[in-house]
């Protein structure tokens, strides 16, 4: 990576944008240096992490955030018994992982899975319903859900991501 020349700082990690170290003042007006910080303050604040943000095309991280869609998606994939497919499955909702085999899907929708653990209604009775459904059986999965008020949409996002980060792996 190229240093930042004499005076400047990375403004963040995305590029090579650099700020000043220190920010040019005039001595005789002290309303310019507020003027001067509060700018910096502004670019700092909102300019710079918006200019850092995660690509705009990055996935949602909760996909169609609906169980009978997450369903339809997982439905339609032509591997869902290939290797990479499963590992993404279970990966996807486990903690990142740097592995390569891993690394581009491990983690993705662990926030969603550990928001299902939390959540009393979420049983593992649930899990179990939705396991047993035939694969393909869209009405089944949603009524495993269906009489869980406060489960369901979190199993909605969980199910969404998932179906959305191992689009590739089993397509």
């Amino acid at each position: 990576m190229s240093r930042a020349p004499a005076g400047l700082t990375p403004s963040c990690g995305c590029g090579r944008r650099y700020l000043p170290t220190n920010p040019p003042t005039d001595s005789v007006r002290g309303d310019t240096r507020l003027t001067l910080r509060s700018g910096l303050l502004f670019v700092m604040v909102v300019v710079v992490p918006t200019a850092c943000s995660a690509d705009p095309r990055a996935p949602t991280r909760n996909g169609v955030n609906d169980v009978m869609k997450a369903c339809q998606i997982r439905s339609s994939w032509q591997n869902p018994t290939k290797e990479s497919c499963i590992n993404c499955l279970v990966a996807t909702r486990e903690p990142h992982c740097d592995c390569e085999a891993f690394k581009s899907f491990s983690g993705l929708c662990e926030s969603q899975e550990e928001a299902r653990r939390a959540e009393p209604s979420c049983t593992q009775a649930i899990e179990e319903c939705a396991r047993t459904c035939r694969a393909g059986d869209c009405v089944c999965v949603e009524r495993c859900v269906a009489g869980a008020d406060r489960c369901k949409p979190i199993v909605a996002a969980r199910d969404g991501c998932v179906a959305e980060a191992c689009e590739t792996a089993c397509r």
